[in-house]
């Protein structure tokens, strides 16, 4: 993953039109995974050897496609799903954020760094035509995440890993904001809502400390509503189907 996202960032993949929707080459991803399983790393810059970012991106998904497990993690996975059961939009960007505090740092890590770099991807989709809604069209089954949840985790990216655009601690807007409903508007979530307000740093802390989004150049990013509100609600169409 590291790897890739690496290439495709130093190489301006997100000036390509149709990036992680076009195919690339399947020699040159067998060839490249055939690499990895092998080596057990391969540094695609260190060798001057141009890759088509097209085959890099293909590499990554087919990587995210073969996890023996949900990146959700078994345990965790049906309580992600039901949070497109929740109505009020805060609270479920609250609980998103709840659960990711609670994956293993790995999972974490992983779905931290692809939304970082996504969030790219879309801020440039006037070049490659990749808008939220085509992300989502790929990257949602290829996770076996809801689109809707899926479309959280880049547009709350923020609230969802517990940071603002510069790797800091994010402030409790959304916390506060739930905890502060008064207990008959809570509903049957309300328990549930309050918990959230104590999401564990841990993930976040430990992520920050390991420099993964310096060393790939990931720092600063967050995604305006603005860039993505046409496509919001065709998402959310998804989502519900």
């Amino acid at each position: 993953v590291y790897r890739c996202i690496e290439y495709l960032e130093k190489r301006n993949a997100f000036m390509e039109e149709g990036i992680y929707r076009l195919s690339g080459s399947s020699a040159v991803i067998k060839t490249l995974k055939d690499r990895f399983n092998m080596e057990g790393d391969v540094d695609l810059l260190a060798e001057n050897q141009y890759y088509d970012p097209h085959a890099i991106a293909g590499l990554l998904k087919t990587f995210l496609r073969e996890l023996p497990t949900s990146v959700l993690t078994r345990e965790l996975h049906m309580d992600f799903m039901r949070i497109n059961e929740l109505q009020d939009r805060v609270e479920r960007v609250n609980e998103l954020g709840y659960l990711v505090s609670q994956l293993p740092l790995a999972n974490y890590s992983l779905l931290r760094t692809l939304c970082s770099h996504l969030i790219k991807i879309i801020e440039h989709s006037d070049v490659n035509k990749m808008t939220m809604r085509n992300v989502g069209i790929v990257f949602s089954p290829t996770l076996a995440i809801g689109a809707g949840i899926f479309a959280l985790f880049l547009t709350e990216f923020d609230s969802v890993f517990q940071t603002d655009a510069n790797g800091e601690p994010a402030p409790k807007r959304i916390e506060e904001e739930v905890v502060g409903v008064a207990p008959t508007d809570q509903g049957s979530h309300a328990e549930g809502s309050v918990e959230n307000s104590k999401r564990s740093k841990r993930n976040s802390v430990q992520y920050r400390e390991s420099q993964a989004e310096k060393l790939l150049g990931l720092e600063g990013r967050s995604l305006s509503h603005r860039t993505v509100d046409e496509d919001m609600e065709g998402i959310a169409d998804d989502a519900g189907s």
